[in-house]
């Protein structure tokens, strides 16, 4: 089983612009990060379901709204894929593709990074530039906004 890789961690809180985030928080952060391939994959079967034809058999009368449920499905995954990708963006324009293919697939490193998809920065700059996602991130996730 590989090592899972987290940014430097001095054992202090990690700051940013004002931003101080915990441990516990920034592991939060992560597992919330590697369950974004999941929030895709619940967006496209929302999108995907499809009402059952009659087929002249009796049934009960339904309680539920199946087509606003999915909307809230919708409405809510989209909101966490927007988070993390609009922190990503926001903590670097350059390599925030390389933060989210490094945060979906658990294990990838700064030197995978580099042999398999020529990250353009160095290694002390990608993770500097991760740990300001993650503080973007959990500004987004409190407030709705990065505020700082």
């Amino acid at each position: 089983m590989p090592r899972i890789k987290s940014f430097y961690y001095t054992g202090k809180n990690q700051k940013y612009k004002g931003c101080e985030i915990p441990y516990e928080r920034f592991k939060e952060l992560e597992y919330f990060c590697a369950q974004y391939k999941d929030y895709q994959y619940k967006i496209n079967e929302c999108y995907s379901k499809t009402p059952h034809p009659p087929n002249g058999m009796p049934h009960g009368t339904i309680t539920c709204d199946p087509t606003g449920d999915a909307a809230i499905t919708i409405a809510l995954y989209s909101s966490y894929v927007k988070a993390i990708e609009q922190a990503a963006i926001e903590a670097d324009n350059i390599i925030y593709q390389d933060i989210i293919f490094a945060l979906k697939n658990r294990g990838v490193g700064y030197n995978y990074l580099n042999m398999h998809r020529n990250i353009k920065c160095s290694k002390n700059t990608y993770y500097k530039k991760r740990a300001d996602f993650f503080c973007i991130l959990d500004c987004y996730l409190k407030f709705g906004t990065h505020g700082t």
